[in-house]
Formats: C-alpha cells, structure tokens, sequence
C-alpha cells in the first residue's frame, strides 16, 4: 500500500492552493479578474496567478521525490548494489530539494510572506543543499567558491568528486573530496532529515500566514485554521518510511543475530 497524501506535507501545501482557489472562487464574477486575483494574493504582477500555481505543482511533484528518498535512499537492498542506479538517485534527491527550496522561496516572496528576509540563506545553508551543490552541480567547477568552517583555511576556488567506495544504497557515508584534498562525509539520511523539519515547519508557518493574510472573511479564515491544526497532528515522521532499514533487521534476524 502507498502513503496516503493526506499524512504527508502534502496536504499542508494543499492549504496555499486552497487560499488561492478560494479567492480565484470569490473574484470569479469581477469584470477585471486578473487585476482582482492579483490584489486578493498581493502579487506584484498578473502573470503571477500562473507563477504561483507552477510552484505549488513544484512542491508537491518534489515531495514525492523525497519520500521516495526517506524510503529507499539510494537503493532498494533486496537489489543487487547498482553503482548507476545509485548515482541517478543521489543526483536526483538532490536535484528535488534544490527545486523545492526554489519553489519555497518563490512563494514566499509572491505571498509576501513576513519572514521571507534571510529565507534563502537559511535553506541554502541546510547540508543538504551543500551536498547538492559540490556533488550534484558544481562537481568539476573549479570556480566554485567553498567555505572549510572547520578550520582557518578558505578555499575560493576548488572541484570535487564523489569518493564512489563509498556509495552504497543507505547513503550513510557518502564522501566527497576537492582538489586540495580535504574530505566531507554525509549521510543522507540525516541531513534529509534536518532538511525535512526546516521546510516542514515553514510549510505550516507559510499556510498559517496565508490563510491570515490573504483570506478575508473570518468564518472562513477560523475553519481553515481548524482544519490545518488537524492536518499538522496527522503528519507522519518520515524517519519511519525507511523500508530498507526494516528489510535489514529481517535479514539479521533471518540469520540468527542478537541486537545488542
């Protein structure tokens, strides 16, 4: 059985399009509709009714991704190790949560949303997005400007390359080295995990401040709240989707194997 829509971010992002439905739904009789549209959302521009609706197909299309990330990491371990296959999933993980925290940041600004200043460092500074950027896109950039907050040393200008022993279908040490010769190791999960909570919570943060600011009749703004409050109990833990981990503990089991 697959993961219902409605115990997953899913439905928090459902309530920004829900905000907008609801007002192209109250402006549907006005003479100027995009003009209308466009100052009920406060978007600067009229295209920006289709602008919007692109990111929010952005977010949910991604978030599949992403699940599929937390279940699976790199890899299926009832399959035999696949180098290829691993390497087109890590590539794309990371490619989804770039375009998500793109769509994010997009929205945040259409929106207005009151915490928008400093929201593209902070995402950008997530491990994740790191990870993204010196394995998945500027991977033999030698202008790619890299930061060692560990230590006195700032390279300006440096490359890396995925250290492909230590690719596996968990993700748990996925190592890079540059051309100075300085190693960073990741796990997958983990930083998808830190990665999850940052945009769960300002997914809920961005919904709450949508159906406040941009729902005008209070009826309606008090039964949306009361209907986000329940979807955000129901949410799941995406630490729980990870198939593989539970595929392992059976196969220990199956051998014989005590956990200690």
């Amino acid at each position: 059985m697959g993961i219902s829509h409605s115990k997953t971010k899913e439905t928090i992002i459902q309530f920004l399009l829900s905000v907008f439905a609801l007002n192209i739904d109250e402006q549907s009789g006005s003479k100027e509709f995009s003009i209308a549209i466009k100052k009920a959302m406060k978007f600067q521009q009229e295209d920006d009714t289709l602008h919007f609706r692109a990111c929010i197909d952005l977010l949910e299309d991604t978030e599949l991704a992403i699940i599929s990330a937390f279940t699976y990491q790199l890899g299926d371990i009832k399959t035999q190790s696949d180098f290829g296959g691993q390497y087109l999933r890590l590539y794309g993980i990371l490619n989804a949560v770039s375009l998500k925290i793109s769509a994010l940041i997009e929205i945040a600004n259409l929106i207005n949303y009151s915490e928008r200043d400093g929201l593209k460092k902070r995402l950008q500074s997530l491990d994740i997005y790191i990870l993204r950027n010196i394995a998945g896109s500027h991977t033999v950039d030698c202008n790619f400007n890299y930061k060692n907050d560990g230590s006195a040393v700032t390279y300006k200008e440096t490359s890396f390359r995925i250290y492909q022993s230590s690719m596996n279908n968990f993700g748990g040490c996925i190592k890079v080295v540059n051309k100075q010769g300085e190693y960073l190791e990741y796990n997958l999960l983990s930083i998808l995990t830190i990665y999850e909570k940052e945009v769960r919570d300002l997914l809920i943060k961005m919904a709450y401040f949508s159906i406040e600011k941009l729902v005008i009749k209070k009826e309606k703004r008090v039964l949306l709240k009361q209907e986000l409050s329940k979807a955000i109990a129901e949410l799941i833990d995406y630490e729980k989707l990870d198939k593989n981990k539970k595929q392992l503990s059976k196969m220990i089991s199956k051998l014989g194997f005590k956990k200690q």
